[in-house]
């Protein structure tokens, strides 16, 4: 055998994680300052993580997991692929 294969995953589009928790939370009729209220973070963080300017930590994103009901590592690899895409795209 000559040698590994490696496959990488790179999908052609790759959304900002808060467009998901803004979708999430829309669905459950959660707004964004009920949000912050139960992560017990401000109003500016939850501003910042939907629009992408602050990252979703293991423990946000746990946090996350109990609040809306969507697994952690989701949450995790869709911070993941989002700031792996910005540096590939320069940004």
């Amino acid at each position: 055998m000559k040698g590994k294969i490696q496959v990488r995953y790179a999908p052609d589009n790759v959304s900002i994680p808060g467009e998901t928790i803004l979708e999430t939370i829309n669905e459950l009729g959660i707004s964004q300052a009920g949000l912050a209220d139960r992560l017990g973070r401000p109003e500016n963080l939850v501003d910042d993580l939907i629009k992408g300017k602050s990252v979703i930590t293991n423990h946000i994103a746990s946090q996350l997991e109990e609040i809306l009901g969507v697994p952690a590592s989701f949450w995790n690899n869709l911070e993941r692929a989002y700031r792996i895409s910005l540096k590939h795209d320069g940004g």
